[in-house]
């Protein structure tokens, strides 16, 4: 590598890097309009959502609906997303959310394993209320911004653990809700499931935030 010229996204790939003698340039991934969802994927949703609030109002006139299904209907309906390889530690996160008091619908998508790209994934970011990002490993310290890029384009809301250099989760501190630790992750999605409003808040800035930084800038 010491021969070519070298990019990477993360501080700390780059300085990882400068020890071993490889002068790689910073490139830090940012927003492209290629990076938000297809609209007719959208409004094919939304128009799912639309008759499934019809049809539960002609229910809900002849017997009662449950709260959790007439609550949620018209607005996202997985509360908690996860995607990606289910490394064994990750899967003792998202167990142990599965086991919360509160009743949680936590999915778990993996193309390799079940075909979950492309569109299928795009439909699944629409309808998830929070997305997570699960550190693989104890020791994982990547930054995970090629992950959180179409989240944060399409204005999602994140709960991630930390990861990458403090300067770079500090760029995107008031977007992406970060935590030091699988109980902290599960508090914060039980409290930002009970305030939507925040977690609005917390994804336009996020939004905001990502797609002030152009990719054709910095290419």
């Amino acid at each position: 590598l010491r021969r070519y010229r070298v990019w990477d996204y993360s501080m700390r790939n780059v300085a990882a890097l400068a020890q071993l003698g490889i002068a790689a340039t910073l490139v830090p991934l940012g927003y492209s309009p290629a990076l938000r969802v297809d609209p007719a994927l959208k409004d094919a949703l939304y128009k799912v959502r639309s008759e499934a609030s019809e049809e539960a109002t002609v229910v809900q006139c002849t017997q009662d609906v449950p709260s959790r299904s007439r609550g949620q209907t018209g607005h996202e309906q997985i509360d908690v997303l996860f995607y990606g390889t289910l490394t064994p530690r990750r899967a003792r996160v998202l167990a142990d959310l599965r086991a919360s008091p509160a009743p949680l619908r936590v999915v778990h998508a993996n193309a390799a394993n079940n075909g979950t790209f492309g569109p299928a994934l795009d439909l699944l970011l629409l309808d998830a209320k929070i997305t997570l990002n699960l550190l693989a490993f104890d020791d994982d310290a990547e930054w995970k911004i090629s992950r959180f890029s179409r989240l944060l384009a399409n204005r999602r809301f994140i709960i991630s653990e930390v990861g990458g250099a403090p300067a770079e989760m500090e760029l995107y501190a008031e977007g992406v809700v970060f935590v030091e630790n699988a109980t902290q992750l599960k508090l914060a999605c039980e409290y930002f499931l009970a305030h939507p409003h925040e977690r609005e808040h917390v994804a336009r800035r996020g939004q905001e935030i990502f797609t002030s930084q152009h990719m054709a800038e910095a290419l």
